[in-house]
C-alpha cells in the first residue's frame, strides 16, 4: 500500500478551559457586604470610647446597657459591666465613656449614684422616679493623665466645682445635735452644710465637716466661732418670756449657725477647725470665742474624787478667768512596787491672752512662762464658790511659802501643774452659815418697830381733827373759789393796768422837763460844796 493509500494520523490536543472574559457582579455584592461590615465594625471599635471601672458600695438600681452615666444632666456613657472586687467587698461597674470626654477623667474625677432620697429636709431627685436610677460624674476641663479606676463617693457632693467654696471642720462634744445634711446659717440665710458626722480619734468628741458656699465663705475668718441653733429655747428676763425658734429646719434637723464678732482676723484655710458652741451667748462670752488665740492643755491629777466640777467650768487665775475645764477623766499609774493608783485628771485649756502674753504666742513659750510660774510658787486647786458655795472652779494662785515643785513637762498627754488640796466648802455648813446669818438678824426689833409705826399711823388718823380735815379743806377751797371769783378781785387787774399807765405817763413828763439833767446837776453841786467844807 502505497504512502497514498494510507490515511492520514489524527493529531490529537488537550483542550483546555476558556478563560472567563470578565468578573461576574454576583460576586460584587457579598464583598461589598463584608466590606462594609468591616467599616462599620471599625468604626464601632474606633469610637466606642474608654472602659473606666468604678467601685460602688452596692448596685441597687444598675443595670447593664440601661444605667447610663451623666455629666452636667449629659449623657456620656453607658454601663456595660456589673461585677465585684476580689474581695467580694464592693461592687465593680464598667462603664464605657464617650471618647471625647474620657481625656478629662483623671485622678480627681468623682462619681456617685443619683436617685430618690428622702431626708428630714425634703425630697430630691423626684425626676429619677421616671428616669430611673443614674451615675453622675463630675471633673474639670482640664486634660492630664487618664485614669480608669475609681472609688464612688457614698453621697452627691456639695460642690461641684472647684473655688465655690470652703470645707471646715467643726468639733463638738457629742453629735446628738448634730444630723448629717443639717443647714448651715449666716445672719438667717442658709449658707451650707453639714457632712461626715464621725468620732474624733485624737478626743472624746465628735467632727463633722461644713461646708460653706460662695460668696459666703468670705465671711469666715479665724475670728468666727459656730453655734447650735438646734431646737428652740426659752428665755426669762426684764422683758418678759421670750421663745427663740430660729428656723422650722433647725427643728427638725438641727443645725449650727456662725458670726464674726471681732474684726481682725485672718483667712482661714480649708480643714481649719472650729468649735461648736452650745448656744449664741455661750460662744460670744466665751473667752475662747476668738480662734487666734489657740489654747493651751494642761493637766491636774487629784488623789481623791470630787464630786459636781463639770466641763466648761471657769479657770481662775489671779481673780480672772483665764480657761476652763475641758475634759474629767480617771487616770490609773503603777508605782515602783507594782500597785495600781487611780487619780482623777482634769484638762485645763488656758488662754494665753487672758493670762497677759500675746495673742498666737507659741504653745512651748506658754508652758516656759507657767514652769517659770510654778517655780516661783504658782499652784492650783479646786474652790468653790457661790452663795452655797455650790459651783466649782480652778484656782490657779501664787503661794510664796509653797514646797518646792516643777511643771512636769514630760508628761502624757498634757503637761501636768502641781496641785494643792481642795478648798470646798460644805454645803451643808455653808447651808447653816446663812442661816445663821438670817437668825443673827434683829427680826423681832424691826417687826416690833413697824408695829409701832403701824400703830400710831393708825392712831393719828382716827382722831377727830384728822377726820373733820378733808371737810375743811374741801371748806378752804370753797372759800378760794368765792374770793377769786367776787367783783373786787376781778377788777384788780384793771386798777393795776390804771396804775400802771400813770406811772408810765409820770416817767414820760418827767424825761419831758429834764428831771434826770437836774437831778444829775444837783447831786453834782452838792459833792463841790462838800468838798469846799
Amino acid at each position: 500500500m502505497s504512502d497514498e493509500d494510507r490515511p492520514a494520523s489524527l493529531r490529537i490536543e488537550e483542550r483546555r478551559p476558556a478563560r472567563p472574559s470578565g468578573l461576574s457582579l454576583v460576586w460584587l455584592v457579598p464583598l461589598l457586604a463584608v466590606l462594609v461590615s468591616v467599616g462599620v465594625a471599625w468604626r464601632t471599635y474606633s469610637e466606642r470610647g474608654t472602659l473606666i471601672h468604678v467601685e460602688f458600695v452596692e448596685a441597687a438600681g444598675i443595670a447593664v446597657e440601661e444605667t447610663v452615666l451623666k455629666f452636667r444632666e449629659v449623657e456620656v456613657g453607658r454601663v456595660e459591666t456589673v461585677g465585684f472586687s476580689s474581695d467580694l467587698t464592693h461592687v465593680v461597674v464598667g462603664i464605657r465613656v464617650d471618647k471625647d470626654v474620657a481625656p478629662f477623667i483623671d485622678a480627681e474625677s468623682e462619681f456617685w449614684l443619683v436617685r430618690p432620697e428622702l431626708t428630714t429636709s425634703g425630697i430630691s431627685r423626684l425626676d429619677t422616679v421616671l428616669s430611673g436610677t443614674f451615675i453622675e460624674g463630675n471633673w474639670d476641663n482640664e486634660v492630664t493623665t487618664p485614669q480608669t479606676e475609681f472609688v464612688a463617693l457614698p453621697v452627691a457632693p456639695l460642690s461641684r466645682t472647684p473655688g465655690s467654696g470652703i470645707w471646715v471642720t467643726l468639733v463638738s462634744p457629742d453629735g446628738g445635735t448634730l444630723n448629717e445634711g443639717a443647714p448651715v446659717i449666716y445672719r438667717g440665710i442658709k449658707v451650707g452644710q453639714l457632712r461626715n458626722l464621725r468620732l474624733d480619734p485624737g478626743s472624746t468628741g465628735v467632727l463633722v465637716d461644713a461646708f460653706i458656699s460662695e460668696p459666703y465663705d468670705k465671711r469666715l475668718s479665724t475670728a468666727s466661732v459656730f453655734w447650735d441653733i438646734s431646737g428652740f429655747s426659752v428665755s426669762l428676763g426684764p422683758q418678759g418670756l421670750k421663745l427663740n425658734v430660729r428656723s422650722l429646719a433647725s427643728v427638725v434637723q438641727g443645725g449650727v449657725e456662725f458670726s464674726t464678732l471681732v474684726s481682725g482676723g485672718e483667712t482661714i484655710e480649708a480643714g481649719d477647725k472650729f468649735r461648736v458652741f452650745e448656744d449664741e451667748q455661750t460662744a460670744k462670752s466665751s473667752i475662747f470665742s476668738n480662734q487666734l488665740d489657740t489654747p493651751v492643755t494642761v493637766s491636774l491629777l487629784l488623789d481623791g474624787s470630787i464630786r459636781n466640777l463639770a466641763v466648761g467650768a471657769p479657770v481662775q487665775f489671779r481673780g480672772l478667768d483665764v480657761g476652763e475645764i475641758s475634759a474629767l477623766s480617771v487616770r490609773s499609774d503603777e508605782t515602783p512596787g507594782g500597785t495600781m493608783i487611780f487619780r482623777q485628771q482634769i484638762d485645763l485649756s488656758l488662754s494665753p491672752s487672758r493670762m497677759g502674753l500675746r495673742e498666737g504666742m507659741p504653745e512651748a513659750d506658754v508652758l516656759d512662762f507657767l514652769a517659770g510660774q510654778v517655780e516661783n510658787g504658782l499652784r492650783a486647786r479646786v474652790v468653790s464658790i457661790g452663795l452655797l458655795a455650790s459651783s466649782l472652779v480652778v484656782e490657779l494662785i501664787d503661794v510664796p511659802d509653797a514646797a518646792p515643785a516643777a511643771l512636769d513637762l514630760d508628761a502624757e498627754p498634757y503637761p501636768i501643774l502641781p496641785v494643792l488640796p481642795p478648798d470646798i466648802a460644805d454645803f451643808s455648813t455653808a447651808t447653816n452659815e446663812v442661816l445663821n446669818r438670817i437668825q443673827r438678824l434683829p427680826v423681832e426689833d424691826l417687826m416690833q418697830s413697824a408695829t409701832d409705826m403701824l400703830d400710831t399711823i393708825r392712831a393719828f388718823v382716827a382722831k377727830d381733827e384728822t377726820q373733820d380735815a378733808p371737810a375743811a379743806l374741801v371748806g378752804l377751797v370753797g372759800d378760794l373759789r368765792d374770793f377769786v371769783g367776787s367783783e373786787d378781785v376781778q377788777a384788780a387787774p384793771g386798777a393795776l393796768r390804771g396804775t400802771l399807765d400813770e406811772a408810765e405817763a409820770l416817767f414820760a413828763r418827767l424825761n419831758e422837763q429834764g428831771a434826770a439833767d437836774k437831778m444829775v446837776t444837783a447831786i453834782d453841786n452838792v459833792s463841790e460844796a462838800a468838798e469846799a467844807v
